[in-house]
């Protein structure tokens, strides 16, 4: 077993605990610095005091560690990074579980920007015993490169037009403004289909009571998120979703080669 627990199981309340609970952002980049900068940008002034994130880099890149080094002044960060030996999100994942310190673990991709004030609505959403899974908004060439190089997603008028965009570009769109799934972490639990650890809010307890991510998963697409949230279905956590407030913005990077 990586991780251990003797702490009883809890179970489902209606208490806003998440609002008290400081916060964990694990954020695993691979080779992109221009891409975590931008989203650094978009988490500053976002964080409570006490709060952390923590960069896990897999496979060390020329400029990951000057962005981090950059963000030092304004967000609580650390970075870890191992070599580069093909895809293993699985062991940098836990190993980010075992480097965090709150109870609260946000799980990013590198690709995910916020819109202002979203940090504290997922928090206020998060309810003990459910998980959150993140809805996100493709992005174009054109606006990732906006994005990139110009900070356009810290410009005021960028996310009240995001939406629109992305309901006029591309049929996900309709996913944002017209969800199929319930949100709220009230009532019977949502299916955990449709999350992904592009972007996930669970409890440290819950990812440890069930060992974590799956290292037999590594140099799999998508199987270790649906392996991890099946095995966290099974133990008694139940799913919900934030609402639209919350979704991010996803760049476009095409297919990696990782």
């Amino acid at each position: 077993m990586l991780f251990r627990s003797n702490r009883p199981r809890r179970r489902a309340s209606p208490d806003r605990e998440g609002e008290r609970l400081h916060l964990s952002i694990n954020i695993l980049t691979y080779r992109n610095p221009g891409f975590l900068d931008a989203q650094l940008h978009s988490l500053r002034g976002q964080l409570r005091p006490g709060d952390e994130i923590v960069v896990i880099e897999d496979g060390p890149c020329d400029g990951t560690a000057e962005v981090v080094e950059a963000h030092r002044e304004h967000l609580a960060i650390r970075h870890v990074w191992h070599e580069d030996d093909g895809r293993r999100l699985c062991l940098a994942r836990n190993r980010s579980i075992l480097e965090s310190r709150h109870p609260l673990i946000l799980f990013l991709d590198h690709d995910v920007i916020f819109r202002p004030r979203s940090i504290e609505r997922l928090r206020r959403t998060i309810r003990p015993g459910w998980a959150l899974g993140l809805r996100r908004v493709m992005l174009d060439d054109a606006t990732t490169k906006r994005i990139v190089e110009d900070q356009a997603h810290l410009r005021p008028s960028f996310w009240p037009l995001l939406p629109w965009r992305a309901l006029l570009g591309r049929w996900k769109g309709w996913r944002f403004l017209l969800p199929l799934r319930r949100r709220d972490c009230r009532g019977p639990s949502n299916d955990w289909r449709g999350c992904a650890t592009f972007g996930f809010l669970c409890h440290r307890e819950d990812l440890v009571a069930v060992n974590g991510f799956d290292t037999r998963y590594d140099g799999e697409s998508y199987a270790e998120d649906w392996d991890l949230f099946a095995r966290l279905r099974h133990s008694g956590v139940s799913f919900g979703h934030p609402d639209h407030l919350c979704s991010v913005g996803h760049l476009e990077h095409g297919r990696s080669d990782h």
